[in-house]
């Protein structure tokens, strides 16, 4: 399974892949070592966060780093924003485009 081709850079899109798989893939970055932070568990609590809430697998890295360290989410993208109620403290920078 090709990860670049199965893994869209908009997370998981219904009809292309089980999220079972979409999880599984994941660990791909881990095994090539090119991922250092987040770890693997980081890597996959990113990927569970994409597929849950139907994010961008990169925004849900930054989103799992926030939560790891304690802090608020800054974005300008108020999709995510609203993607995160409820899960992380989350700012919508205003007057800056995403």
């Amino acid at each position: 399974m090709g990860l670049a081709h199965r893994q869209p850079s908009k997370g998981l899109l219904p009809g292309h892949m089980s999220r079972d798989d979409y999880l599984a893939a994941s660990t791909v970055l881990d095994d090539l070592e090119l991922v250092r932070r987040p770890d693997s568990v980081g890597v996959e609590r990113a990927a569970a966060l994409a597929a849950d809430r139907s994010l961008r697998f990169f925004d849900a890295l930054f989103i799992d780093l926030a939560l790891e360290v304690g802090v608020p989410l800054l974005t300008s993208d108020a999709r995510l924003a609203r993607a995160t109620a409820g899960l992380i403290d989350t700012v919508l920078l205003r007057g800056i485009e995403p």
